[in-house]
């Protein structure tokens, strides 16, 4: 059974592409809320406190 994407995943699959880059938080979400949006067929709930998390445990 293929285990599900969170919005945590998604963010961390965009981060690895992207080392190093220093980005505004604007084209991760569009970026992660379009790829969730296209796997489950709805919006994604709260990307910004997934960035938040990522960043207050050191990712």
């Amino acid at each position: 059974m293929k285990k599900k994407k969170s919005i945590k995943d998604l963010l961390i699959e965009y981060f690895k592409a992207h080392p190093k880059e220093d980005m505004p938080h604007g084209p991760v979400v569009d970026w992660v809320e379009a790829r969730y949006k296209r796997l489950y067929k709805k919006k994604p709930r709260d990307t910004w406190r997934s960035i938040r998390n990522l960043h207050e445990i050191g990712f």
